[in-house]
């Protein structure tokens, strides 16, 4: 679970600072297609829309943590503010960085990301008809923001340069337990989809065995017609045949 500062007020909101084991949140992107540039005014810097499809890995985690944020909100609100707003209402005020799969992360000209890119505005100028371009980032929790009527986790840029196919990975570093945290997550996707894949598999090894026990009675019925002397018998074995015949179709075992 992450941890919230008592909020601090500001001139226009209150501040809580987020971390998680006492140490800032931080994410690594090792290929992110940046969409969309928007200068913010005053020259603060920029907001950078980036898309970020459902099956990342960080989309989950992102999701997670803004899920706890308004947990803790429920739980702290009457405490901290002293009113009576209910679990509804708070989650209808809070107001997530992800929208549609555009990701919103703001640059900051105060506290520039480390990055090989001189002069931002000049690339941003150069740059802004060739969108989409895959990024290689890191970006950090900055912390919750609360206005009077909407709150939501802001995510600045740390580290950022465009995506080398072949030198890309020594660009960025990545905590080992981050890491391990990637990797636990994609092995959880692939336990979920090889059960899938197991009862899929047991599915259709249950249907062909019954295919099978279905064409040996088949074959049973057809040898008693051919063998038998008797004219009655002979007429009920193919009676009997018909019947069997008559109750397959293709989505019999299904």
């Amino acid at each position: 679970m992450p941890e919230l500062s008592i909020p601090k007020k500001r001139s226009n909101y209150y501040y809580c600072k987020v971390t998680k084991n006492k140490r800032p949140i931080s994410l690594s992107f090792f290929k992110l297609s940046l969409i969309q540039i928007c200068p913010l005014s005053n020259n603060q810097g920029y907001a950078l829309i980036f898309k970020m499809p459902t099956s990342e890995y960080n989309h989950q985690v992102i999701h997670e943590l803004e899920k706890d944020i308004t947990e803790e909100i429920v739980a702290k609100n009457s405490k901290w503010f002293k009113n009576d707003l209910t679990r509804e209402t708070i989650e209808q005020l809070f107001k997530s960085s992800i929208s549609q799969q555009e990701f919103t992360v703001y640059y900051s000209n105060l506290r520039p990301p480390n990055t090989s890119i001189t002069n931002f505005e000049q690339w941003h100028y150069d740059k802004k008809f060739s969108m989409p371009i895959q990024m290689l980032c890191k970006i950090s929790c900055d912390g919750l923001f609360i206005y009077p009527k909407k709150f939501q986790l802001r995510w600045m840029i740390t580290t950022m340069d465009e995506y080398d196919e072949e030198n890309h990975i020594n660009d960025i570093s990545i905590d080992t337990s981050e890491k391990i945290e990637i990797e636990d997550f994609w092995k959880q996707q692939y336990d979920e989809i090889a059960e899938k894949i197991i009862a899929t598999e047991k599915k259709h090894l249950d249907i062909l065995e019954k295919c099978k026990q279905y064409k040996q009675q088949l074959q049973k019925h057809l040898e008693n017609i051919q063998q038998t002397d008797s004219l009655k018998e002979w007429n009920e074995s193919i009676e009997s045949f018909k019947k069997l015949l008559l109750s397959w179709n293709e989505n019999t075992f299904c």
